[in-house]
């Protein structure tokens, strides 16, 4: 981010309790709440595309994409045919059986489309896990850097003696180089989101590309 890592936090002398508190500026806050807010926006969609893929919300719960052996819709139709067909004179078998086997095709295609489709969208599916969780953890690291450093920054402050200035101020040192440290870190992982929202973009372009390949192969069947 431009203007480098003073523009991310300032000092303002609001006291909590006894400690002055390091606030971090604007900028900063607008960074992480931006990523905050791409994280609340990105969970719907995930479901709403892993649902046009999976329409039965029993299956998703159990985190997979594909029904149960026998239990995706083309292959209970195609189950119900079998019963249906007993039911049936000879000269209608062969083109029941043809239904049938269309549908046992479409079953195979449609389970390869959910597969394919949910692979596009893994980037989407892993960032709660990853980029956001990372992002979560090193901010939490932050937070806990800032009170520690404003802490010591009291001691130094309320210190009685040269002795005890002087150890505070060693810590105070090393409490500042550890919050700078761990603010650039955090910074670093922000600046990152255009990168992540992309390759999130490229995803759903595969998905849609995905879908429209198998929903073709599948009209191919149908028309056969």
């Amino acid at each position: 981010m431009a203007g480098g890592l003073k523009n991310f936090f300032f000092k303002i002398n609001t006291s909590i309790g006894n400690v002055e508190k390091t606030k971090m500026s604007q900028e900063f806050n607008d960074s992480v709440e931006r990523y905050n807010t791409y994280s609340t926006l990105l969970d719907p969609l995930v479901s709403k595309l892993e649902g046009a893929l999976q329409q039965n919300p029993e299956v998703l719960s159990t985190s997979c994409i594909e029904s149960p052996k026998g239990e995706n819709p083309h292959e209970l139709l195609a189950a119900s045919l079998e019963i249906f067909k007993t039911y049936q004179r000879d000269e209608n078998l062969v083109k029941i059986d043809a239904f049938i086997e269309k549908r046992k095709k479409l079953a195979k295609t449609h389970r390869k489309g959910q597969v394919g489709g949910r692979h596009a969208i893994k980037a989407l599916r892993r960032f709660f896990s990853f980029e956001y969780k990372d992002v979560c953890t090193e901010n939490d690291k932050l937070t806990q850097a800032r009170d520690y450093m404003d802490m010591i920054k009291h001691d130094v402050k309320t210190a009685k003696n040269t002795v005890q200035i002087e150890n505070s101020a060693t810590l105070y040192e090393e409490a500042v180089r550890i919050f700078n440290d761990q603010a650039k870190q955090v910074i670093q992982l922000l600046d990152a989101l255009p990168k992540v929202q992309q390759t999130h973009t490229d995803g759903i372009a595969e998905y849609f590309d995905c879908l429209q390949k198998n929903n073709a192969e599948m009209l191919h069947i149908i028309k056969s």
